[in-house]
């Protein structure tokens, strides 16, 4: 699996994910931020041992980067305005059309399950696919609210604003599903048959098979989970005030 950012939340075999996200493939850390690249400007930066970091030329101008991902021998970075822009050594970057300029993109996610490999998750419910990074396909999410979110676990879920969420097999075809909550998703996370669901108002939500999900008191109160994620079986909500707070799989299908 690749790399996914944007939003806050990442499967256990993924890096992290979240707003002016770093990711990893082919040798180097490409990293963006505000004003195209880290720091500002319209600049990307690499390196290859995490000392020393190099700008390099986004395309992006002022505009934001949310989300950067790497698979298929592609480095891949998108963000306000609807702006994707990639490169195959993380050097040289060449703007891609995708159609919309309209709509941010919060989210993208690579992974080899079909050979739609790249999708990304936008303001307005909107959702692409693409095999290549470079021709985007405009597909029917069901909904007109904005999406943050977007993981791989058995199915994909992407989630976003007043508890949208939806899942698909194969990221064409897209099913709504109800979360029974109307706060904000900002992150998702994936281990073995347990999925997990975050937000504002402390709001964090569980599933066996992301099509049925549970409220979990996630400790935060009404404050905002920012990010989640797992790893050595530990799932960990991240969020405001410093707050943050674990479980096991095993200890979520326990409560409720």
């Amino acid at each position: 699996m690749g790399l996914q950012g944007g939003g806050g939340g990442g499967r256990a075999s993924d890096g992290p994910s979240h707003s002016g996200s770093v990711g990893y493939g082919g040798n180097l850390y490409p990293g963006g931020g505000s004003g195209g690249g880290a720091g500002g400007g319209s600049n990307a930066v690499t390196y290859p041992t995490l000392q020393t970091w190099t700008l390099r030329t986004s395309g992006f101008g002022a505009t934001t980067i949310n989300s950067i991902a790497y698979g298929n021998d592609a480095y891949v970075v998108v963000g306000n305005t609807g702006k994707i822009s990639t490169s195959t050594n993380a050097i040289q970057w060449t703007l891609r059309t995708t159609g919309d300029v309209t709509n941010v993109i919060q989210a993208l996610l690579y992974s080899t399950v079909t050979s739609e490999y790249y999708v990304n998750v936008r303001a307005g419910g909107v959702i692409q696919t693409s095999t290549d990074a470079i021709a985007w396909t405009l597909r029917t999410s069901g909904t007109a609210t904005g999406l943050r979110q977007i993981i791989y676990g058995d199915t994909y879920v992407a989630a976003g604003d007043s508890g949208v969420l939806a899942i698909s097999t194969n990221a064409i075809e897209w099913t709504l599903r109800t979360t029974g909550t109307a706060s904000n998703i900002v992150g998702l996370a994936y281990t073995s048959g347990s999925y997990v669901a975050s937000g504002a108002s402390g709001v964090s939500l569980y599933s066996t098979d992301a099509i049925t999900w549970s409220a979990r008191t996630s400790g935060f109160g009404t404050s905002t989970i920012q990010a989640v994620t797992f790893g050595n079986n530990i799932f960990i909500n991240g969020g405001a005030s410093g707050t943050l707070t674990t479980a096991t799989p095993a200890s979520l299908p326990l409560e409720g």
